[in-house]
């Protein structure tokens, strides 16, 4: 396999031999977009990927459904199911959780997905 050169737009360049779903940095600007406030709110645009990075369309699509079910889960089986109602507490520390369970998320994410997954816990 020979080594790739991607070049993304928030100047992120990236040589790597993996798949896109192996490559981390692939996978945090993924969750960066579908973590998103506002209009593109909870939308992973595969367009917007497209646009992004040079990869094969199936290789988007791919990505996007990787990316979508890692923000579910960690949204319904941490912050949700970790969430007390009675004591208005989470059980766990949250943010080491997501990281024990998928280490390749970057800080901004893990922050961003804190804040997410408090917000549908408390308001559920």
């Amino acid at each position: 396999m020979c080594f790739k050169r991607l070049r993304f737009r928030k100047k992120m360049d990236v040589t790597r031999m993996e798949t896109p779903l192996e490559n981390s940095a692939l996978r945090n600007l993924a969750l960066a977009q579908s973590l998103k406030w506002g209009k593109e709110f909870a939308v992973l645009s595969e367009a917007n990927l497209a646009r992004r990075c040079n990869l094969p369309a199936r290789e988007i699509e791919r990505l996007s459904e990787f990316i979508q079910t890692v923000q579910t889960n960690i949204l319904a089986e941490i912050y949700e199911a970790s969430y007390d109602v009675h004591t208005q507490c989470f059980t766990i520390d949250t943010m080491a959780a997501v990281s024990e369970k998928y280490p390749w998320i970057d800080n901004a994410n893990l922050r961003s997905l804190e804040s997410q997954g408090r917000y549908y816990a408390w308001h559920g």
